[in-house]
């Protein structure tokens, strides 16, 4: 959640910007910007995460979701 707050701010997005880039409205954008965790869940969060192709240490959370693809399953 950190990493998508500092990608909307190193990316000097507006709000309203940052909303049109990840497919969600300007509101939960706010959400984000102001730190309130609990109006994601996990799966939102990776979502987020995936379009603004950020990175979980070493790996790119794009491969996870090719390596699993909508089943769950490793292919």
């Amino acid at each position: 959640m950190a990493k998508l707050r500092l990608w909307i701010l190193d990316n000097e997005l507006t709000q309203e910007a940052a909303a049109d880039i990840l497919g969600i409205t300007q509101s939960r954008v706010s959400n984000l910007v102001r730190g309130q965790w609990k109006n994601f869940n996990l799966d939102m969060l990776l979502t987020l995460a995936i379009k603004a192709d950020l990175q979980c240490g070493n790996l790119q959370l794009h491969h996870i979701v090719y390596s699993f693809g909508r089943s769950g399953k490793a292919s």
